[in-house]
């Protein structure tokens, strides 16, 4: 206990020890009265001159304090009370002492009776207690008033006395109020401004919607040399616009935190395929050959944004297709092993080209916002220096990283990883091989086609017999045979009334661009069992080639569907005109209805095979005409009609939203030809049964 005192409460302790020794020789009162008393009193002293000056201090600060302080003892007499104290309840400090607090009335009309008993009986009790309530000003005016009462305990642990202290709320309050504006004008500001560039978007879309379609229909018709070029200028800005728009549209999600993923389960080969497809016009029209290899130690399932997923593929295929002239562009999927037993690994993309090639030194702003390695290149192949930017941030907000390696003339390879996150949907991504005593000729020019086809052939279990188009009539061995057309094959075939000698169309596939004009399409079905658009589906081909062994009958999976009766919901004069052009393109029957009402009520008196659904229209919305379609409001007889919705608005959040209510697929203004002819295509597979692939 000594160790804990102070250093002058020792000497204190000392002097007094001293002095009593001394008292008890009588003889040394003269040195106790000379030496050791004043020695204490010294020390006493210096101790209370310290404990005043803390007192001052602490009362100076209790002074100046904003809080109102009363202090009072447990019968509620007031010892003290500071300033504001007194600027609280109007009275002075004089007027305040000795009086006791509950006489002041520091609330006008008064505590609410459940909180003044509250508060009397933790004061009883000894305890502390907080609580709001309000007061009138000298002017009337309430204001929020809020009490703290703490109690002072003895050493025995009751209280002493109870320190109470007021706060005028007004000014915190005032000040949450503006924050709380703050915060709802920013949200405000924000939803505005994702809502304007929503509608932006779609009113970007819409006027292109008509451009691109009308221009894609032009082309298929006679034109001039000078008007074809004239034509595909017009198609290229439109695209370019689009591509534009959509960059834009990402970029401001991006700058403003808002851009978030999506994680759910995914098939890698379905979204490489997707990919594919969409820049599959493109390549066709610079003969570029597209192709795709996925390991087989992927995974058939993953957890990932597929959407996102999608978009960063889509962005590297159209940059490997608009930098290489001549050649082939390739997707390639592979799993990187991980580093410990917890490390699962990762998924690798490699997009490779045999284009232009860039200089390793303008590798790294590649990746920066609106910047362009060559201008001369960007007027001349296009692009506004936004896509490789977003594909970095995505792949970054899902957990990897994009690399480049490249070098002029020399091609590129662009790569990515993502995080490996398998699902459990019955083991690793593996092909059955179904086709042991299938012989399959692969007829096409040596290279890239030829080698992949052969390894899928190798993968399905075939025996392989590998020849090319010219020659395979005069090829034996084999029962079922792939045969790449080219456009100038084509046109050469489609000449020809009757199949070649040799060549039982029964027994031929051909993989023809997904470009191929469809009266030359028409004409080659002479020739062929069925007609699959390049890039191949992977998986399809093998459903086709066991179908085919089995002796099932099969009919065109990408045929130009006929004899469909399509009901096409659009407000606009200019959409309904295009679509209409390229539904008779197509050879189906189209009606036309000017909005969701008009739609329902036809559904009701029709049959209709395909619906054709706007979303953005008067009266009724065209999400809205989903799910009440899907409800039987139309009858029940097209309760479960195929819907594919159509609009010019691209965020994610509505594709979810019109998938979930029903929708069966989505399309996003301006529709191509061969997109529609997809759409159409996935509607045809589920009729008959097969399964159309995730929308």
């Amino acid at each position: 206990m000594v160790s804990r005192l102070k250093n002058h409460h020792l000497i204190l302790l000392a002097g007094v020890i001293l002095a009593t020794g001394l008292l008890a020789r009588r003889w040394l009162v003269p040195v106790w009265v000379g030496g050791g008393l004043p020695l204490a009193v010294l020390f006493l002293y210096r101790r209370q001159n310290r404990l005043n000056e803390t007192i001052h201090h602490l009362a100076g600060a209790v002074e100046q304090s904003r809080l109102a302080v009363i202090v009072f003892n447990p019968a509620g007499i007031i010892g003290y009370v500071n300033q504001a104290g007194c600027e609280l309840t109007g009275c002075g400090r004089r007027e305040l002492i000795g009086r006791n607090w509950r006489d002041l009335q520091l609330t006008e009309p008064g505590v609410p009776p459940a909180l003044a008993a509250e508060l009397a009986a933790a004061i009883r009790a000894g305890r502390g207690w907080r609580g709001d309530w309000t007061r009138r000003r000298a002017d009337g005016a309430l204001y929020p008033l809020r009490g703290t009462f703490a109690p002072v305990p003895r050493s025995d642990g009751s209280p002493a006395c109870f320190v109470a202290t007021f706060e005028d709320l007004s000014e915190s309050q005032k000040l949450s109020a503006l924050l709380l504006d703050a915060q709802e004008r920013a949200d405000s500001g924000e939803e505005a401004k994702k809502q304007f560039l929503a509608t932006m978007s779609h009113e970007v879309r819409t006027p292109l919607n008509g451009i691109l379609g009308f221009t894609s229909l032009l082309r298929e018709t006679p034109l001039t040399p000078d008007q074809a070029e004239y034509v595909e200028t017009i198609q290229l800005s439109g695209e370019a616009l689009i591509q534009l728009t959509d960059g834009i549209l990402d970029f401001a999600r991006m700058e403003s935190g808002k851009f978030e993923l999506d994680p759910l389960p995914c098939a890698p080969r379905e979204i490489v395929e997707d990919a594919l497809d969409l820049v599959a016009a493109k390549a066709a029209a610079k003969n570029v050959e597209l192709l795709h290899w996925v390991d087989d130690p992927v995974p058939a399932v993953i957890l990932a944004d597929g959407n996102r997923l999608r978009q960063v593929l889509v962005n590297l295929l159209n940059n490997a297709v608009i930098f290489t002239a001549q050649g082939e562009v390739e997707v390639r999927v592979s799993v990187e092993p991980g580093a410990g037993p917890r490390d699962r690994g990762n998924l690798v993309f490699y997009v490779r080209d045999t284009g232009i090639g860039i200089a390793p030194d303008q590798h790294a702003q590649l990746f920066q916002p609106f910047s362009q390695i060559d201008h001369a290149l960007t007027r001349r192949h296009g692009g506004t220096g936004l896509g490789l930017a977003i594909c970095k941030n995505i792949v970054e907000l899902m957990g990897g990283k994009i690399q480049l390696k490249s070098a002029l003339g020399a091609g590129s390879t662009f790569s990515f990883t993502l995080p490996l996150e398998p699902l459990d949907v019955g083991g690793e991504h593996q092909f059955v091989p179904p086709l042991e005593s299938l012989s399959l000729a692969i007829a096409a020019p040596p290279g890239s086609l030829r080698t992949e086809l052969m390894r899928l052939g190798k993968r399905f279990g075939s025996k392989l017999v590998p020849t090319s188009p010219e020659s395979l009539g005069q090829t034996t061995g084999w029962d079922v045979a792939l045969m790449d057309v080219s456009s100038a094959y084509a046109a050469e075939l489609a000449a020809l009334t009757e199949p070649r000698p040799g060549l039982p169309p029964e027994r031929i596939f051909g993989l023809v661009p997904l470009s191929l004009p469809s009266a030359q399409r028409a004409a080659l079905r002479t020739h062929f069992r069925l007609l699959i658009n390049k890039p191949v589906h992977q998986d399809a081909l093998r459903g086709m080639l066991t179908a085919l062994r089995d002796a099932s009958t099969l009919t065109d999976q990408q045929k130009d569907p006929i004899d469909l009766n399509v009901l096409l919901i659009d407000d606009d004069p200019v959409n309904q005109m295009l679509m209409q052009k390229q539904l008779s393109s197509l050879g189906c029957h189209w009606t036309k209805a000017e909005n969701s009402r008009v739609g329902l009520e036809e559904l009701a008196r029709g049959q209709y095979d395909f619906v054709l659904m706007d979303l953005h229209m008067p009266e009724v919305d065209g999400v809205t005409a989903i799910k009440q379609i899907r409800a039987g409001l139309a009858g029940g007889a097209m309760k479960n009609v195929w819907i594919a919705a159509l609009t010019a608005d691209a965020r994610t959040t509505l594709r979810e939203q019109a998938l979930a209510l029903g929708a069966n697929d989505y399309l996003i203004k301006p529709v191509t030809m061969p997109e529609l002819r997809i759409a159409l295509g996935k509607f045809a597979m589920a009729r008959r049964g097969q399964d159309p692939r995730p929308v």
